[in-house]
């Protein structure tokens, strides 16, 4: 019974190699032949059982069952390529994964050129003889070489966290493994680089000795003479084959990779994370990708006056109470004292959510303040407690809207009261709710509730 071992050459023989006859003699040799060069034997029927019995499943050319009489290679995983395409296969995985990689270590541009060898073994000729004599074979051997594809890559700074926040070389590797551990195998093989010295070492170059300039080569064993000696052993007994003509190409290709410095990939690091973690940065992204900027200021314009309606301040009353103002109507009185043209081309400088608030802060709140506040934190919240007001003539609303409750801070007040606000596009109408959150009759009845919870200070944009 077959038992896989991982095996780097392996061929498929039909079961008459294995079984007792009156060629068994004559059987052995062809085996001890291919044993000799190195090739594991293993006989059909013991393959189509493995595979049946749900052992570690194993792959020849994409398929589940291998061609006999046919030499694979292994490449990864229990991934087998015959001899004709196994250097393609080898080339495409290392340079998928190398690409990779230097992706997550942060390369800004690279450059690739190739040379495509073909080995060519030309009148190759194999009779059929009885009793394993031997034919005579002779052929020629014609190498030769050309220039393959060459070309240059340009890739954008994203930060390279998992280069940049890993502390030491384990971390890198966890965080690569990580990150790729949801990629199909056949795309991503963790196995693969860290059984890949040249991978690993390059890894390890840019990490611990932050180079910003690497070269690399990917190259593959020359297997022309294993193929051809496969083929011969067959010819030399007798197995009936003849080529005129077997060709091989190898490729290898040169990388040159130029990566961005550390200073570089930390700012942006940290730029995108605070966008990440701000709801404004998908509306500044597209701003900034879009050759109409005074269209998309737009929406930048229609954000800073939703933040402004999100922010609270409040101001000393002269009996000692505190009494809460909206930055929404201080934002339409700063815009109609100065002029819609110089609003929109403030716009055009925020970069953030808290730039815009800083800004609303400084500019809409009195010198007197007492203290200010949002109703919400900066990613918008999936939010329980919100309510949906339709469209009422009686109380002459006329477009979309938010209702959320806020605490009025009043330390006088024994009732915990709360006021409802509608919060719309050019208003805010206050409502007095109770603490347990007792509408109003006159609203009641067109209030419809989007959650079985109460949270406070919630909002959701229109």
């Amino acid at each position: 019974m077959y038992c896989y071992k991982n095996e780097k050459y392996i061929i498929f023989l039909n079961d008459k190699f294995f079984k007792k006859s009156l060629f068994k003699s004559y059987y052995n040799k062809i085996v001890t032949n291919l044993e000799n060069k190195g090739i594991t034997v293993v006989s059909n029927s013991d393959i189509l059982q493995y595979q049946i019995n749900g052992h570690k499943k194993l792959c020849f050319d994409d398929k589940d069952y291998p061609d006999m009489n046919c030499l694979y290679i292994h490449l990864f995983n229990g991934r087998y390529y015959n001899d004709i395409i196994y250097v393609k296969k080898k080339i495409e995985t290392e340079r998928e994964m190398l690409t990779l990689l230097a992706g997550k270590l942060g390369v800004k541009q690279l450059y690739y050129s190739s040379i495509i060898t073909e080995t060519t073994l030309l009148n190759v000729k194999g009779g059929v003889k009885l009793n394993g004599v031997d034919t005579s074979i002779k052929y020629t051997r014609d190498i030769t070489t050309k220039n393959g594809t060459s070309g240059k890559e340009i890739y954008l700074n994203r930060g390279a966290p998992v280069y940049i926040t890993s502390k030491d070389l384990q971390e890198v590797d966890a965080n690569i493994k990580e990150k790729f551990g949801s990629m199909k195998s056949n795309i991503f093989s963790y196995d693969f680089y860290k059984n890949n010295p040249k991978l690993e070492s390059f890894v390890y170059k840019r990490f611990e000795f932050k180079m910003q300039h690497l070269e690399y080569t990917i190259d593959v064993e020359d297997i022309s003479d294993k193929s051809f000696a496969i083929k011969s052993c067959f010819m030399d007994y007798g197995i009936g084959l003849m080529i005129d003509r077997n060709s091989c190409y190898n490729e290898t290709i040169n990388y040159v990779f130029d990566f961005f410095s550390d200073e570089e990939l930390r700012v942006q690091l940290i730029k995108n994370q605070r966008l990440d973690s701000d709801e404004f940065g998908i509306i500044r992204e597209a701003y900034e990708a879009s050759n109409n900027k005074e269209l998309e200021v737009e929406y930048i314009c229609e954000y800073v006056k939703m933040e402004a309606s999100r922010c609270h301040y409040t101001l000393p009353k002269e009996d000692g109470n505190q009494k809460m103002y909206n930055c929404q109507q201080a934002l339409y009185s700063w815009i109609n004292t100065r002029s819609e043209e110089e609003f929109i081309e403030l716009c055009h400088n925020f970069v953030s959510t808290m730039q815009i608030r800083a800004w609303i802060i400084k500019t809409l709140t009195s010198p007197k303040t007492s203290s200010h506040g949002y109703n919400s934190p900066l990613r918008r919240p999936v939010s329980p407690g919100c309510y949906s007001l339709p469209r009422s003539e009686d109380e002459n609303i006329t477009e979309k809207y938010i209702i959320h409750s806020l605490p009025i801070p009043s330390p006088a007040s024994d009732s915990n009261e709360c006021k409802l606000e509608i919060i719309m596009s050019d208003s805010i109408i206050g409502v007095p709710i109770t603490k347990n959150n007792t509408i109003p009759e006159k609203l009641n009845k067109k209030i419809y509730k989007l959650s079985e919870h109460n949270t406070k200070q919630c909002y959701i944009p229109p």
